[in-house]
Parts: C-alpha cells; structure tokens; sequence
C-alpha cells in the first residue's frame, strides 16, 4: 500500500522534477518534455520577465532560453488549443485532432458560420498576419470581442486557423490549406476521443489520482467522463492502486512499472514553480498533497493579498517550503522581491535561503538575457 508521501513523489517524478537540473535544454529534451507532460498552459502575464510558460520549461530543463519555445511554432512542431485554458500541445498529440472535430461540428452548427467563412476567404487571400493588424478593438471594452474576433476564435477552434507566436508572444495568425469537410463530423465521436485523451493526459500529470481529480482536472462533464472512464478500466488501461487514504485511488496501468524507479528528490534540490505550472494545476490536490493553499493573486484587492500580485511557489526536495513574489524592474534591469513567505515561519529557514539565493541568482540571469 502506498502513502500519500509517495503520491506526492511520484507526481514529481511524472512532471520531471525528480532533480530537474539534471536535463540539459535540447530541441530532443523540449520535445520529450512536452510529449510527457502533454500540455503547457499559455500566460500572457509578464511580471517577472518571463512568462509562465517559460518558468515552466526553465524548471524542468538546464539552461533553457526564455521564448525557446517560440521557435516550434515556425516549423509548426506545436500548437494551441484551448483546454481548461489556452495551452500549447505537440502537434502529433491526437487530442488537437479530436478537439478539431468537436469543434468543427460545432461550426457547421452555428447561424453565424457564412460569416465565419468570409473571414476564412479573407485570411486566405491576406496570408499570415498579425491579428492586431486583421482585428482592430480599439473601441470595445478589455475583454470584449467583435465580431471579427469572435469569427477567428470559432475558426481556430474548428481547425482552419493555426496561432503562431513571435518572440514577444505577439499572436499571428495564419489560415490552414486543409481541405474543409462539406458536412458535419460526428461530434459524439470526437467527444469521446477527447474524453479518453485527457483523462490519460490527467494521469500523466497527477500519476496517481482519485476519480474526483481526474474529471475535475480538466474539469470533464459526469456523464460522458464516468463512461469513458470505466471504457478505459475496461480495457485495462487504468487500474485501480491501494493508497493509504479513505479514497480509491487510479494509475495508468503502463504506469504500474514506474513504480520501481528512484524518485527521492535530493533535499537540496530547488525549483520556482509558475502560478500555472501543471504540477499545482489543481489547488484541492496541492493543499493535500503539499500542505499549501495557493491562490493566484493577480486579481485580488492588493490589501486582501496574502502570497503577492503573482508569487512562485519554492519546491525544495519533495516540499513547497514557501512563495516569493517577485517584480522585474525593466528600468534598472533586475529583480526586486516584494513578498517572501516561508510556510514554516518558527523553524529555522537559513539552509532554504542559501538556496534561494542561488536559485534567484540564476532566474535573474535568465530573465536578463
């Protein structure tokens, strides 16, 4: 029977931060990270100097470069799609095909989709651009789309628009030469896909997991969640595990072997953990698993803060030891530390911060260059 302490192991095994710093940044080592984790979700928030996107991957491989990533889109090695938020997948992961499909369906649907197509012919014959210069908002309100934007959103949704990123992250976008299916794919179908699709993308991020948190990772309908996911018993792809716990606990059954690998982190391993990193994506699972009850502060009154406006959580060995919000001074080109809470404020945190330090040392040279 395993404890939740080996959980909590095997998720940071699963998400590569057993000992991070041992995978050096590669074109092979970006790939075989984003092909295990299976998702990275997208921020625009630029507090720090790097976008979440970027700490994600700086946490998990040595010496990446901040907007590494961006280069893939050139190839079309990678690709968004909107999850439980905009995310970038690879773009051989059958969940972008299913989620195409779905979507669509969808569009073939929708009153609105002659108009839909008029914008598509309009792309077609402008070719890539960038989206400020397509679709000017000026006039509406933060958060309002027109009709234009509305018309890209249903149309990327449905396949027939891919997103590029510059290396500011500026959004280009460019129309798809793919032949348009005439009719309706079956959406059920496709559904079903994707339903199987993230319920294993769950487990390659949580590893082991209850019901509850592999449907509200993604946050997947009952019904269609609870038949898929006894399919997926059924064929033997997920198998129930014995946890210490009142819970019933799941695993991939590909997973089972995994089981036997090392996965003590060394207790002076350190990462900086993004708001959205994928390991704390969901916050009821980081408060049992790792004793924090992290909230993202960005849109909170600055006086009923109490982790900072966008606080990075500090993993040390198997803990989340404490958060530092952090502020990146473009004037004088470094860092500034507005908030530093340690979770344990009776113990004796000087090892944690000999190693915080370095840790900052090396975060402000990759924000700086």
């Amino acid at each position: 029977m395993y404890t939740l302490n080996q959980v909590k192991n095997f998720q940071l095994f699963k998400q590569k931060l057993i000992n991070p710093s041992d995978t050096p940044f590669s074109e092979t080592h970006f790939f075989e990270l984003l092909q295990l984790l299976g998702y990275i979700q997208l921020d625009s928030i630029n507090v720090t100097a790097a976008r979440s996107q970027d700490i994600v991957l700086w946490s998990r491989l040595n010496h990446y470069p901040r907007n590494g990533y961006t280069k893939y889109y050139e190839t079309n090695a990678v690709a968004e799609v909107y999850l439980h938020a905009l995310s970038l997948l690879p773009t051989n992961s059958p969940i972008i095909a299913a989620w195409h499909r779905a979507n669509l369906a969808n569009l073939w649907q929708d009153p609105d989709n002659k108009y839909y197509f008029e914008v598509y012919d309009k792309l077609l014959a402008t070719g890539p651009i960038y989206k400020r210069q397509f679709v000017q908002n000026k006039k509406l309100a933060q958060w309002h789309l027109s009709k234009k934007d509305k018309a890209i959103n249903r149309l990327w949704r449905a396949g027939l628009i891919t997103i590029k990123r510059d290396s500011r992250f500026s959004k280009i976008i460019e129309p798809t030469t793919t032949p348009i299916p005439m009719q309706s794919t079956d959406k059920e179908a496709a559904l079903d896909e994707l339903y199987a699709n993230l319920i294993t993308l769950t487990f390659n991020n949580l590893g082991i997991a209850t019901k509850k948190e592999s449907a509200d990772y993604f946050h997947l309908k009952k019904r269609r969640f609870e038949r898929i996911f006894a399919q997926l018993q059924a064929a033997a792809r997920i198998s129930t595990i014995a946890v210490q716990d009142t819970a019933t606990y799941y695993i991939l059954t590909s997973d089972i072997p995994e089981l036997d690998q090392d996965m003590l982190p060394q207790p002076d391993s350190i990462s900086l953990l993004s708001p959205f990193d994928n390991l704390i994506r969901d916050r009821k699972r980081t408060l049992k698993l790792f004793g924090i009850d992290y909230k993202l502060e960005s849109y909170v009154p600055p006086e009923k803060r109490v982790f900072g406006y966008y606080a990075l959580l500090i993993l040390v060995g198997n803990n989340i030891v404490g958060t530092i919000d952090l502020k990146f001074d473009k004037a004088l080109n470094k860092l500034t530390t507005r908030q530093l809470l340690w979770q344990d404020n009776t113990a004796d945190n000087a090892a944690y911060n000999t190693l915080l330090t370095e840790k900052l040392a090396a975060f402000t040279k990759f924000v700086t260059m």
